[in-house]
């Protein structure tokens, strides 16, 4: 699954660096940190690092939090609207 622009906008507007768009995308649609290592083909904790930096940056306490702030701003004020990956 490709990002969506509207989701790339929002995150690079929060001062995240490339990679840390790449994790907040995945952390957004719903991927574990190991999930996430494994796509991008680096340790878990490479991506606890880079997913604490996310928080900091859009002042998430945690993971829900991030995610429901996510798609309030996107326009999903109940922040259930996750697009889900295309299977096949």
């Amino acid at each position: 699954m490709e990002m969506d622009l509207e989701s790339y906008k929002y995150f690079v507007s929060q001062g995240l660096t490339p990679r840390e768009v790449v994790v907040a995308y995945w952390v957004s649609q719903g991927l574990t940190n190991k999930e996430i290592s494994e796509k991008l083909f680096v340790s878990e904790g490479t991506i606890k690092y880079h997913v604490t930096n996310v928080y900091k940056k859009l002042g998430a306490a945690n993971r829900s939090q991030f995610v429901k702030n996510y798609w309030k701003s996107m326009g999903n004020n109940n922040g259930k609207g996750q697009i889900l990956p295309e299977e096949g």
